[in-house]
């Protein structure tokens, strides 16, 4: 396999790779706190144009879009409506609930469910409580093994520590966007399970912790590419090459 890296500067937003909610995606954003994974996704959620559930345990997602509250006990399937029109829901499951795991898990079947119909599932760190390096929930290995033969279903899952996660986050991946992570153990993790050489990871790396605020690397897990990205644009900034704001989706 030939992988390759590149550079987009702010004026190159329009090359971005851009995810297709018709196909279904799934992308994974990675790094430490406060280094932009979060306004990633959330650009990502705001921006589907079908169904979609965010699962916050953390309480930090905050969706800018329109969104209903969900509350317990979860259905088995997304909630019918008389509206037909596309609906966002926010869960945030009780961090202390003993049940924390299998709520997680028990959201993810929204996503699933009804599966003719499109639906994202946004999930803040909350895949990290309910999936790990040695157990998946049931409805998360179902997603990531058969997310397109359902509705097609599509994901942004947010993740601090990528060592302590399932591989196959970044084995079915589209995109991984990959921010500040200091861990050097973590890097090795992301590069060998996108099967990019190691220690070129850690020059694109090194460059990216030079590079200004919230810039990240972009791994295109269809075409091979490593891109080195600047921030991107709030959608509220007319400029693309604005960095006031975190940012890290494709426009």
């Amino acid at each position: 396999m030939t992988v390759r890296s590149a550079t987009l500067s702010p004026a190159d937003v329009e090359k971005f790779p851009r995810p297709d909610p018709s196909t279904g995606f799934i992308t994974v954003f990675v790094g430490k706190k406060g280094s932009g994974k979060s306004f990633g996704a959330r650009q990502t959620f705001d921006r589907y144009p079908y169904d979609g559930v965010c699962i916050d345990p953390t309480r930090d997602a905050k969706p800018t879009c329109d969104y209903e509250l969900l509350d317990e006990p979860l259905p088995g399937r997304f909630p019918w409506s008389m509206d037909s029109g596309p609906r966002k829901l926010l869960y945030q499951p009780d961090p202390r609930s003993p049940r924390l795991v299998d709520d997680i898990d028990a959201a993810m079947a929204l996503v699933l469910n009804p599966s003719d119909r499109p639906c994202i599932v946004w999930s803040d760190e909350g895949m990290a409580a309910a999936s790990s390096a040695h157990s998946t929930g049931r409805n998360h290995r179902l997603f990531l093994t058969q997310s397109r033969h359902y509705g097609p279903a599509s994901g942004c899952f947010c993740f601090a520590r990528p060592r302590r996660i399932d591989p196959l986050y970044l084995h079915q991946a589209d995109l991984v966007f990959i921010y500040r992570v200091p861990s050097a153990a973590d890097r090795r993790h992301l590069a060998e399970n996108m099967g990019y050489p190691v220690d070129r990871f850690e020059r694109e790396y090194s460059q990216l912790v030079r590079a200004a605020p919230y810039s990240f690397l972009l791994w295109d897990n269809n075409e091979n590419v490593l891109w080195q990205c600047p921030p991107l644009p709030s959608p509220r900034s007319s400029s693309s090459s604005s960095t006031s704001e975190p940012a890290g989706s494709p426009a």
